[in-house]
C-alpha cells in the first residue's frame, strides 16, 4: 500500500463537507465498518485514507473481488462482519 495517498477522492470530499464535521451531533463518533473489493473502484490507498477521517471505524477487503461481487459473497462477508457487530459498543 506504499505510495501516496489521493486526498481528492469522492469519499474524501463527501467526509469534508462543513456540514459532516461531527461538530456536536455525534454522526461521525458511531462505530463504522468499510467493506470493500480488493478489485474495488476505490482502491485500497483511498479507503485506508476514508478510515483515517471517520473515528471508530473498522476497514474489511474483501479478497480477489470487485465492488459488485462484495453482494454476491454472503457467507464471506458475514464472517467480516460479524466481529465488528459484536464487538462491545
Amino acid at each position: 500500500m506504499g505510495g501516496r495517498v489521493s486526498t481528492d477522492c469522492p469519499a474524501s470530499r463527501w467526509l469534508r463537507r462543513p456540514d459532516l464535521s461531527g461538530s456536536g451531533d455525534g454522526r461521525r463518533d458511531l462505530p463504522t465498518f468499510h467493506l470493500i473489493g480488493d478489485k474495488d473502484f476505490i482502491s485500497i490507498d483511498q479507503a485506508v485514507e476514508t478510515l483515517g477521517l471517520i473515528p471508530n471505524s473498522e476497514l474489511a477487503i474483501l479478497p480477489n473481488a470487485t465492488h459488485v461481487d462484495v453482494t454476491r459473497r454472503p457467507h464471506q462477508v458475514l464472517a467480516m462482519l460479524t466481529p465488528f457487530l459484536d464487538a462491545p459498543p
